[in-house]
């Protein structure tokens, strides 16, 4: 839950947030028309996308360009809360901070939508400055927090990933669309359920089923269940993994969950499968 937030409004929009959580909080941003910047100060995050599943811990930053996620935040100690900011990226604010003299970070081509930034000194000294303002929000200005905003572009671009990013923003501010095969097979052996899919997809749960019965022949459970029990098999005959780990691989964190429906879809354990085929 959300146990305190805080933010900067521009505009009349929040541009900077703060946010603690204590235990867990589960959240779908959308960012239909503008881009984020998401830093985690304590604790750790992991974000899914339409493609990607990215852990960020203490001190790393994703930069998340428009589209639909998921987004799972968690504390590292029960004692200690969850800290994390996010930035948003409204291309109308940023053209008005640039005027006429758009840089060419947002006109180079892109091909990714997310980057990982890892622990660096610089965006911590940035966050610690955000915490002066919160602590002394008096000082805050609409001058300031665009003087804020840009100092972050230019602190990313200093980044060593600084070419992916250029790379990145060009399309920060372009919903992209996607569709349901890429989504199914980014996630389908991974602890993604349902109505994140559908989700990240774009669709309501009973449109995301009908479309994926006209794309696969087939229903999501059958489909996902199926592809997962092929690469079970593939792992059990190729690899000296244990069964818990293979179980973990291919989308199950309960391995004795794993053996029923590998025992109902095969009829025998994974054990034996592994033990027939070694004979």
């Amino acid at each position: 839950m959300i146990a305190q937030h805080r933010q900067f409004e521009l505009k009349g929009k929040s541009l900077i947030e703060k946010l603690q959580i204590q235990d867990s909080l589960q959240q779908r941003p959308v960012f239909q028309n503008e881009a984020c910047f998401i830093y985690v100060k304590d604790g750790h995050s992991k974000v899914i996308s339409s493609s990607e599943n990215i852990w960020i811990s203490s001190g790393e930053g994703l930069v998340l360009q428009c589209g639909k996620y998921v987004a799972q935040l968690l504390q590292n100690t029960s004692d200690k809360a969850c800290e994390v900011y996010v930035i948003h990226l409204y291309p109308e604010i940023l053209k008005e901070i640039y005027q006429e003299e758009i840089p060419s970070f947002i006109k180079s081509p892109a091909t990714q939508h997310t980057e990982k930034l890892i622990a660096s000194d610089v965006l911590q000294q940035f966050i610690q400055s955000l915490d002066f303002y919160f602590e002394h929000p008096q000082l805050v200005s609409p001058d300031l927090l665009r003087l804020k905003l840009k100092e972050l572009i230019l602190l990313l671009l200093e980044t060593r990933e600084k070419y992916t990013l250029l790379e990145l923003f060009h399309h920060l501010f372009t919903p992209r669309q996607v569709g349901i095969a890429e989504v199914v097979q980014a996630h389908v052996f991974t602890q993604v359920s349902l109505e994140q899919l559908a989700f990240l997809a774009g669709h309501s749960v009973s449109t995301f089923k009908r479309a994926f019965k006209k794309l696969f022949n087939n229903t999501p459970a059958n489909y996902i269940r199926e592809q997962r029990m092929k690469r079970a098999t593939e792992l059990l005959l190729v690899s000296d993994l244990s069964i818990s780990e293979i179980s973990y691989r291919v989308g199950y964190e309960d391995s004795s969950h794993f053996s029923r429906v590998f025992h109902r879809t095969f009829r025998c354990s994974p054990s034996e499968f592994r033990e027939s085929a070694s004979r």
